[in-house]
């Protein structure tokens, strides 16, 4: 049923030297549509990432630096790693290339002025400015856990008799801890609202295999 996630709630900054910054962004379950989870899955869930903007190569060409030849390939993402002499440097670091990673720059102050950049482990930077390749290059968006973003997820645990049964938990880190949990009822009603931590929940259908229902509001962020 993953198909419900995932929508954007809210976005805050954390303050880094890049001009692009790093943020962490609060993820949730679509809300104001139909949606039916099946017995023991997940019905609403929030999801704290941490979000980066890249820089991935839209077309393959070549860069050449006295006899060498550095090739740019379709589809590679360069994340973004330092500030030097004016442009922001998106590169990877896993293969020097005659002890530099090849990477793209992207000048602070004029998001046009975009080049093929050599970057060193130490940070310093070999600017091929004749090869411009504003055309070749888009900015991505990149989400990943962090080692204190939390989950909240709430799951469908069946019905008994007309008590709907629930599972509320709270995860921690990209191994999931489980800070948190906490079991509850709602009687059924069809149209009712479920209020709990912020999240309303529209009841629709329920039986003891299946619910259907509609998220209305999402949980209250945890801080």
């Amino acid at each position: 049923m993953m198909n419900k996630y995932f929508i954007t709630l809210f976005l805050v900054f954390t303050g880094l030297s890049f001009s692009i910054a790093q943020g962490r962004e609060f993820q949730g379950t679509k809300l104001h549509v139909p949606l039916k989870a099946d017995s023991g899955e997940v019905v609403v869930l929030a999801d704290e990432v941490i979000k980066e903007v890249r820089v991935q190569l839209t077309e393959s060409f070549e860069v050449k630096k006295g006899f060498l030849n550095f090739a740019y390939t379709e589809g590679v993402i360069y994340p973004l790693r330092r500030s030097k002499d004016g442009y922001d440097l998106y590169y990877a670091h896993d293969k020097l290339i005659e002890g530099k990673y090849k990477g793209v720059g992207i000048h602070e102050d004029d998001p046009e002025d975009v080049i093929a950049v050599l970057v060193s482990p130490d940070g310093d930077l070999v600017k091929l400015k004749k090869y411009k390749i504003n055309d070749k290059v888009k900015m991505v968006d990149h989400f990943q856990k962090c080692t204190d973003c939390y989950t909240q997820e709430l799951k469908y645990a069946g019905m008994q008799g007309n008590e709907l049964l629930f599972i509320y938990r709270e995860l921690i880190g990209v191994l999931n801890k489980v800070r948190f949990e906490d079991e509850f009822t709602y009687s059924f009603d069809p149209g009712q609202i479920i209020d709990y931590k912020g999240l309303n929940l529209k009841m629709l259908k329920a039986t003891n295999s299946s619910l259907e229902y509609e998220v209305l509001q999402g949980f209250s962020p945890l801080r």
